[in-house]
């Protein structure tokens, strides 16, 4: 029984080569004394063989500075993601610059204004030691109370302003 080419086709390389074990490269051999078409395209592998040994052996002689490797050709689908990701940066970039630049830098306080801070707490601290002192006599209380608003007008951010709401409720 006659076996395809097809069968064949994969193992004649091999073959030219002499790398075949023996009980395939008896078969191959068995092939190619019937099929013309195969022992055409084995001598064509063979004649390709000796060409690329020849070329082999002759860049082997060259010095290694001759011997060029040429880089592989860079791909269009790899450039245009280096583009988008570059892209990618820039504008993340301007979008970061832009927020830090519209964002108002924090006011750091000054010398002055803490020293005029813990004024203005003292102030009202001796003012509300005043109003609750004058808000224990009967008569006082109308006085003790126009104090106690005077503190939460004129010192509103301070402990004794949030003292003198409470009295003034």
């Amino acid at each position: 029984m006659k076996e395809s080419c097809d069968n064949f086709a994969e193992l004649l390389v091999d073959y030219a080569d002499g790398c075949l074990p023996a009980e395939q490269s008896a078969r191959v051999t068995d092939h190619l004394t019937e099929c013309d078409h195969c022992r055409t395209l084995l001598e064509s592998l063979q004649k390709s063989l000796e060409l690329a040994q020849v070329i082999w052996q002759d860049n082997l002689s060259k010095t290694p500075e001759t011997i060029r490797i040429p880089a592989p050709a860079r791909t269009t689908q790899r450039s245009w993601l280096r583009y988008v990701a570059a892209a990618v940066l820039i504008v993340s970039a301007i979008l970061i610059a832009t927020n830090m630049l519209e964002k108002p830098a924090k006011h750091q306080p000054t010398f002055a204004e803490i020293e005029q801070k813990i004024t203005d707490a003292g102030n009202a601290a001796k003012l509300l030691a005043a109003a609750d002192f004058l808000g224990g006599y009967a008569n006082a209380e109308t006085i003790a109370k126009q104090q106690y608003r005077r503190i939460v007008e004129t010192y509103p951010n301070t402990p004794a302003a949030d003292k003198a709401k409470t009295q003034i409720e």
